[in-house]
């Protein structure tokens, strides 16, 4: 898809949580498309981090949010909307979500 290569700069800064939920990804989604009415989607990807700073951070959640051809939503043309979340883990809900990917869209 190539959406994470593109991305230049995040709209919010990195935030360590010890663990980020499925529904906390649909709350983001909800409350931005209020903002953003072209919001119809959003790719969800989770990775292992690399370089780990603590336990917190054990995992990389990336949430990209898309329009209704799944490109995503840049506010000037270059910066895309979109977070990382550094966290320990993830919920069962984002884990049955991701059915074994790393990257998958969800879209209401």
């Amino acid at each position: 898809m190539g959406i994470f290569e593109k991305i230049a700069e995040f709209v919010n800064e990195a935030t360590f949580s010890e663990i980020v939920t499925f529904d906390d990804c649909l709350g983001y989604f909800a409350k931005s498309k209020i903002q953003y009415p072209q919001i119809c989607a959003f790719v969800l990807s989770v990775e292992k981090n690399q370089k780990p700073k603590n336990v917190n951070d054990e995992l990389t959640v990336i949430q990209g949010l898309l329009d209704k051809d799944f490109k995503a939503i840049t506010l000037d043309g270059t910066t895309c909307l979109s977070r990382i979340l550094q966290t320990r883990t993830i919920d069962k809900k984002m884990i049955d979500f991701l059915a074994g990917e790393t990257t998958k869209i969800y879209e209401k």
